[in-house]
């Protein structure tokens, strides 16, 4: 069986932990499920941000560690895709919450209209009324989301 599963051909992954519950299962295999962030490929190590409703958590995937076809699926995804990663949570020194998962299995749900109307990480700046026309995409930026957060 293949590591990485095209879109439609569901292995029926069930999520076991949500990213703020990844502290507790160092060195265990998780399910995670969520919306890609980003993703950033470098000579011999991808990373994916994987943003579910409560954090973000780095996947990263050195070449040594990772299936051949898990990395170029995750090559081919953009942001907002809908995704399960399968995966062991390992200690970090560099990754900014301490923890990282290193994948086995990526499988696709859903991929995102390409190229977005307005991007959700922060990087470009968009203008007011595109911001409003496009708030459900607007609210997933921290931003954005951390003021209704205090608000509440």
């Amino acid at each position: 069986m293949s590591a990485a599963i095209e879109p439609g051909l569901s292995l029926r992954l069930k999520r076991t932990h949500l990213t703020s519950q990844l502290d507790e299962s160092l060195n265990e295999e998780v399910v995670l499920a969520g919306w890609v962030h980003d993703v950033r490929v470098l000579g011999g190590i991808s990373f994916l941000l994987l943003r579910d409703m409560n954090g973000i958590v780095q996947v990263t995937a050195p070449k040594a560690k990772t299936p051949g076809d898990v990395l170029k699926q995750i090559s081919g995804l953009h942001q907002e895709d809908v995704v399960f990663v399968k995966g062991t949570v390992v200690p970090s020194k560099i990754a900014k919450r301490g923890i990282e998962v290193i994948p086995s299995l990526v499988e696709v749900v859903s991929r995102a209209a390409t190229p977005l109307p307005l991007d959700p990480r922060g990087v470009s700046n968009a203008l007011l009324d595109t911001r409003l026309n496009w708030r459900v995409l607007d609210f997933r930026s921290e931003e954005s989301n951390a003021i209704f957060k205090i608000q509440s």
